[in-house]
């Protein structure tokens, strides 16, 4: 089992070798697709995989870090004609998908392949696919809809015994909740965020993490990166990574 990152950037214009937010859990030869930023499908090709082994792709919210590249990705599911199947995808609100897909049949109409289908996170709680159980909670990374309900979210990835916490863009780690009493993994977002001030409230919390990962990079690492880095691992006394595209952790 695999965890895999195809792009580790927040909401800034791409840098060399650096794009948007994007990772997925291989299991089985599968992939439990998590985000979908800019480049993420030529990032998945140029590491070996195929868009066949995706099972599911979860978004966390419309923000276009974490969407910009969800157009190529559902496109290359769409060239696979034989095998007729069915992929979920679970989005953060309803209504937005369509779009989507209507603009998909404009420019793929004559494709076979894959059949999209779409499931509101606001409608369930977790799903189970293959051995991997992904939660999902709400947060106020954006406000919410018209509905009241949440139009942005975190998860949560179990599968042979491990347990991965994947914050999405938060207002607080605290809307993580019991999430964080000694996840295997956590990947926890510095868009929004200062890494060395996480480590120390991490710390003084006593929070058991197996490896810590930081993602969703903001100007703090982007710019300040061997400062930030330094600051960060004389407070974190565990693993510790900044995560970079096209890197994978066995778990």
């Amino acid at each position: 089992m695999k965890l895999i990152i195809f792009g580790c950037l927040a909401g800034t214009n791409p840098r060399p070798g650096r794009n948007h937010t994007a990772l997925a859990l291989e299991k089985d030869g599968s992939l439990h697709w998590f985000d979908a930023g800019e480049n993420c499908s030529r990032t998945m090709y140029f590491m070996g995989y195929k868009a066949e082994q995706i099972r599911r792709i979860f978004i966390s919210h419309f923000h276009i870090d974490h969407c910009g590249g969800l157009m190529g990705l559902l496109g290359t599911l769409r060239r696979k004609k034989e095998n007729l199947e069915t992929m979920q995808i679970f989005t953060p609100e309803p209504g937005i998908f369509p779009l989507f897909y209507q603009l998909l049949d404009r420019t793929a109409s004559l494709w076979g392949g894959t059949i999209m289908e779409e499931h509101s996170l606001q409608d369930e709680t977790s799903a189970e696919m293959g051995g991997v159980k992904v939660s999902w909670r709400p947060n106020t990374h954006l406000t919410p809809g018209e509905n009241g309900k949440s139009r942005s979210w975190s998860f949560k990835i179990e599968a042979e015994g491990r347990s991965i916490v994947y914050s999405g863009d938060v207002k607080s780690p605290d809307e993580l909740g019991d999430w964080l009493h000694a996840p295997d993994v956590l990947l926890m977002e510095t868009g929004h965020h200062s890494a060395p001030e996480l480590c120390r409230k991490f710390k003084h919390e006593k929070r058991k993490i197996g490896k810590l990962i930081f993602l969703h990079h903001g100007f703090e690492i982007l710019d300040h990166y061997e400062e930030t880095w330094s600051k960060a691992r004389d407070i974190w006394d565990g693993e510790l990574y900044f995560a970079e595209d096209g890197q994978s952790f066995e778990l």
